[in-house]
């Protein structure tokens, strides 16, 4: 077994409560997902580790998806490149005992005109890297999402670490609204996107879109915005299927 290189401060620092306030969601397929943002991932390795104590290394990238597809806003209908990307990353952090390296694989995908395929592609590396990155970050604590993974959520709330700046003061958390009824398009769309994301091959997607063709037409020529979410989940959880494939592969 590997000695611990963290000081008694750092691993107190990482098995600390993940504050809520840096915690983003965002829905997906009819979920509410939660994660933490990559300049914060950044800010709390900086803060914990040190900001010459740990470096990141994209060791392997791999293009998972290049389509030009007609997207319809405001009744026009446009050319545009949806690109995704699969990336490996290395995480390395130095301390008092020596060095431990992680690696994550992460999924990213990247949209642009036509005439802009580069700027897909670029869109598509950054997201798949920094999705990587968190993703060995992970596994050194709590600060870095791993309180995320579970469902309680026993470790995510305010910081167990005395700070005699905050002592005597709590702080107010307002209530939620009660969520609007969903719409009947939004429904049926966060149906289609729930197949998709349940989909275990990339036939069992193209299944998926082909048993919902009516549904896609209805939505592409009244509710776009919508459409767009079911393309762009299409396209993500094709890359994730990749990704798992390669990751098989090692």
């Amino acid at each position: 077994m590997k000695p611990d290189i963290f000081s008694g401060e750092q691993q107190k620092l990482l098995a600390d409560r993940l504050d809520p306030k840096h915690v983003k969601g965002r829905s997906q397929g009819g979920q509410s997902l939660s994660y933490i943002e990559g300049w914060h991932a950044i800010a709390e390795a900086n803060r914990i580790f040190g900001f010459g104590a740990w470096e990141r290394e994209l060791i392997e990238w791999k293009e998972t998806n290049r389509d030009l597809v007609d997207v319809t806003k405001n009744n026009r209908t446009e050319k545009q490149w949806r690109v995704g990307y699969v990336a490996k990353v290395r995480v390395t952090v130095h301390g008092e005992g020596g060095s431990r390296s992680r690696e994550g694989i992460g999924f990213g995908s990247g949209f642009a005109k036509d005439n802009a395929l580069g700027e897909a592609i670029e869109s598509a590396i950054k997201e798949a890297e920094t999705d990587a990155m968190k993703r060995g970050m992970m596994t050194f604590g709590n600060q870095f999402g791993l309180a995320l993974y579970d469902k309680s959520r026993a470790n995510v709330g305010p910081s167990q670490i005395a700070n005699d700046d905050d002592e005597g003061h709590e702080e107010e958390v307002e209530q939620a609204p009660a969520p609007a009824p969903i719409p009947e398009h939004k429904r049926r769309a966060n149906v289609v996107i729930a197949d998709i994301e349940a989909a275990h091959s990339v036939a069992d997607v193209e299944a998926v879109m082909k048993k919902a063709v009516r549904t896609l037409a209805t939505l592409k020529d009244n509710y776009p915005k919508e459409y767009e979410r079911v393309q762009e989940a299409r396209t993500v959880t094709m890359g994730r299927l990749s990704a798992g494939v390669m990751q098989a592969a090692e």
